[in-house]
């Protein structure tokens, strides 16, 4: 009996102490996860603040097109709040032929798995329509595959509306500016003529030269 116990005892004493070291590297594993996952959280965090803090939209969707994060100045575009517009998709905000412009273009970017710099006319309902520059790539997972899309935007309205003026002021400078070349060169021949006229009339050199003051006069 005294054998058989004192087996016992060894046994679970050696049990207790391997539980106890189990015990401690579960609790050392669980500190490094918390201080991982503290980690992760700050850096989201930090993240977020960046991204809120742009004045330009930026935004992340999913594979089929819905919100999945965006700053306030993404919802600023549709004029409403930010947690409106979050699990929904442009075409619950946009007209419906601009909506439908936009879900083509982030499709063909998250089909290609190619980044894109393009110009997009957006407007909220009732909302003016404006033009912006969006740059937008795909959106990948640890594996590799595509799950959605990051974009990021700058509205280009005033400089469209500038570039649109100074183009049609170029225009217009171009044509006063043929026209002015037109008459000149027409004025230019008429001088031309004249003194090739008055050069035939004239029998002396003296004749010439007063033929060519009256003209040029």
């Amino acid at each position: 009996v005294g054998l058989v116990s004192a087996s016992v005892i060894e046994a679970l004493q050696k049990t207790v102490h391997a539980l106890t070291s189990a015990n401690d590297r579960l609790a050392a594993t669980n500190g490094a996860l918390e201080a991982a996952r503290n980690e992760l959280s700050d850096s989201f965090s930090l993240l977020d603040r960046i991204i809120e803090s742009s004045p330009d939209p930026i935004f992340v969707k999913d594979r089929k097109g819905h919100y999945v994060h965006l700053n306030t100045a993404t919802a600023g575009v549709f004029g409403v709040p930010k947690h409106v517009v979050t699990g929904r998709r442009d075409r619950d905000f946009l007209p419906p032929h601009v909506a439908s412009r936009i879900e083509e273009v982030d499709q063909a970017i998250m089909a290609e798995q190619r980044s894109r710099m393009i110009e997009e006319r957006v407007a909220g309902v009732g909302r003016e329509l404006r033009v912006y520059l969006s740059f937008k790539t795909p959106w990948f997972d640890p594996d590799g595959n595509v799950v959605g899309l990051i974009g990021s935007s700058r509205d280009i309205h005033e400089r469209k509306e500038l570039e649109e003026r100074l183009r049609k002021a170029d225009a217009q400078s171009r044509l006063l500016l043929d026209d002015i070349n037109h008459r000149i060169k027409n004025h230019l021949q008429s001088v031309v003529g004249m003194l090739d006229s008055a050069s035939r009339r004239s029998s002396t050199v003296e004749e010439a030269r007063t033929a060519l003051r009256t003209g040029t006069s």
